[in-house]
């Protein structure tokens, strides 16, 4: 049995799963309200990395504050124990400031493993969600999204195929409608990968920053979502964020 959340309960003591509104499920959603639990059904928790602590609990506001959780390159930071596989859907709404330089929202960069994926704002060289994937057999994908919406809350939408021998990526800002995607023959990968860290790819950044990233939702599925599907959970999110006071 799962739970469809339609209002801005605390997920604090709900253990029997959250069920998305679209027809297939995650392998990992947080709403961070009152909690860093994973709330798919069966999912498996976060933990703690080497050197770090957990994301830190915003508490939200009704009408004016959004719940979230902190993240920040090398300080809070998790392993979502979700490994990376050969299509994927990752949506996040986040309110990032404007990157100075490279800081990972979700990634596996830095990590062993045959197979990379990095997904951070970046500065590089203008402002940018930097969307890069990499398959076991060493194809490289790339999908920049040039973005001015940086401090603002926004969902991010992440998608990759790389299941045949034409392996896709689109990275999306679903909030206000761009796009970016590649497209290009590989050797088809049908494994998985390294697991999925939220906040910090392993790697020290070579200059220091006090960036710190605000994620009020993360979804991660294992299969690719279909533009109605990502526009349907934007529209529950739209109204899960409206009782906050804010829009995505």
């Amino acid at each position: 049995m799962s739970l469809r959340i339609t209002t801005p309960t605390s997920f604090a003591d709900n253990n029997i799963g959250w069920k998305a509104p679209v027809s297939a499920q995650p392998a990992f959603a947080s709403f961070f309200n009152g909690t860093l639990a994973n709330l798919a059904p069966g999912g498996t928790a976060m933990t703690a990395l080497t050197g770090a602590k957990l994301p830190q609990l915003n508490a939200g506001t009704l009408g004016s504050v959004l719940p979230s959780a902190t993240i920040q390159t090398g300080t809070y930071c998790a392993n979502l124990n979700v490994p990376q596989t050969s299509q994927m859907t990752i949506m996040a709404l986040i309110n990032a400031p404007a990157p100075t330089q490279q800081e990972p929202l979700v990634a596996t960069y830095g990590q062993d493993g045959a197979r990379t994926l990095a997904w951070a704002p970046t500065k590089n060289p203008g402002t940018q969600m930097h969307a890069f994937v990499e398959t076991a057999a060493s194809n490289s994908l790339f999908a920049d999204l040039n973005d001015g919406n940086f401090g603002n809350w926004m969902l991010a939408c992440l998608t990759l195929d790389v299941s045949t021998t034409t392996g896709v990526v689109i990275n999306a800002d679903l909030t206000n409608g761009l796009s970016t995607d590649t497209s290009q023959a590989i050797t088809a990968d049908t494994g998985s990968g390294p697991s999925l860290v939220l906040g910090n790819y392993g790697l020290t950044p070579t200059s220091p920053d006090t960036y710190a990233t605000q994620i009020a939702f993360l979804g991660i599925w294992d299969s690719v979502l279909a533009s109605a599907d990502q526009q349907t959970m934007r529209a529950f999110l739209q109204n899960y964020t409206a009782q906050y006071g804010q829009t995505c």
